[in-house]
């Protein structure tokens, strides 16, 4: 081969190479522009190749995993075990039941649980649920005997031949009665008031007074027209005597009796004074009903009877209207 030949035939390889070349980067051009509308569902496919390739076998098939691979293994939900020694009960286990068969230390983080009501309650007995009602008769159990209570010898007064009006809610332990009866020589009369206990069927079951009247009896009261007269708020021989021409009875809860007792021991330390215009036993029934919610009569400047019958008025017309709503 001649040097003419030689020299062709590189120049036509280096022509061929230059075209190759030239070739190639004309075809990377016109597929760049496709990438970016490609590379999404390639991925796409991409991951659901990968996803098939390490899909879990079966639980218990051994399986070969490339480096870096990570397989997923769908488990079964937990399945709760029973305490030892008691896998074969049937029914489910309660507080009690793992209590009477477990070691007492055993449940020492588990003292608590709830009773047949949803209270919460404790592992060896109920847990004591202060409410406001077993808190004001833990008081009233600590004020009732430090009080001085008034009276009758026999223990009660004399009672109305009937209740006016008897406003009962079931389950009350207590009761206040307001109570009117005559003075013979004069034509006003007295209120005074009862409270004590009840019975689970709303029966009375003790009952003590409490009540102003002047020092002197009928003459104090004559005094007391003209000047104000030292109080008396215990019964006298007529309150234990003379028959209620009327009684009007509220039941009261623990909460209400706590109330109407400070509000007789405050009343006994204030030692009020009678007048006969100004202050009489009208103002004073008053004062302890109002203290158990009882609504009284705006014009205390009537006879008892009247009075009486205002406050019947007053409250139960009151309760109906609400009834009524």
């Amino acid at each position: 081969m001649g040097t003419g030949d030689v020299m062709q035939k590189t120049v036509f390889s280096a022509w061929n190479d230059h075209a190759r070349t030239k070739f190639l980067m004309i075809a990377m051009l016109g597929v760049l522009p496709l990438a970016g509308c490609t590379s999404s569902g390639i991925s796409d496919i991409a991951s659901g190749l990968e996803t098939s390739a390490i899909a879990p076998a079966p639980i218990g098939a051994p399986q070969q995993l490339r480096q870096n691979q990570i397989q997923v293994v769908d488990l079964p939900p937990p399945v709760a075990t029973a305490p030892a020694g008691l896998e074969q009960m049937e029914q489910p286990v309660s507080l009690t039941t793992l209590i009477e068969n477990s070691e007492p230390e055993s449940f020492a983080l588990a003292s608590y649980g709830q009773d047949a009501n949803g209270f919460p309650a404790q592992a060896y007995g109920e847990v004591p649920i202060d409410t406001p009602e077993t808190l004001a008769e833990q008081r009233i159990a600590e004020l009732f005997p430090k009080m001085k209570h008034g009276t009758c010898k026999t223990g009660w007064g004399t009672q109305a031949k009937r209740l006016d009006a008897n406003r009962y809610t079931p389950g009350d332990p207590y009761y206040i009665e307001i109570r009117m009866r005559h003075t013979p020589p004069l034509p006003v009369g007295h209120t005074y008031t009862a409270y004590g206990r009840l019975d689970e069927q709303g029966n009375k079951l003790d009952e003590h007074l409490v009540m102003l009247a002047p020092v002197g009896g009928y003459v104090g009261a004559g005094i007391a027209g003209a000047i104000p007269m030292p109080g008396i708020m215990v019964p006298q021989k007529t309150d234990c005597k003379i028959t209620p021409k009327a009684a009007y009875r509220v039941s009261l809860s623990a909460v209400q009796y706590e109330k109407l007792l400070l509000e007789i021991k405050q009343a006994k330390i204030d030692k009020p004074r009678y007048q006969l215009f100004t202050y009489n036993c009208n103002h004073f029934t008053s004062r302890i009903s109002e203290s158990v919610g009882i609504k009284t009569p705006r014009n205390k400047y009537t006879s008892s009877l009247v009075y009486m019958y205002d406050i019947i008025k007053e409250n139960e017309l009151r309760a109906t209207r609400l009834a009524s709503r």
